[in-house]
């Protein structure tokens, strides 16, 4: 009888690849909101 082992590295690599999708769509949510926070206080002076 042959083991084998219930998790493998390779289930990962999906949520890996979500995980850095995710974290690159908030890392561009927050870089327009400082810009556009940064515009609106040029803007007002």
């Amino acid at each position: 009888m042959e083991w084998t082992p219930l998790v493998t590295t390779t289930m990962f690599d999906g949520i890996r690849a979500d995980m850095l999708t995710a974290t690159g769509g908030i890392m561009t949510l927050v870089l327009i909101v400082v810009g556009g926070g940064i515009l609106v206080r040029v803007l007002m002076r």
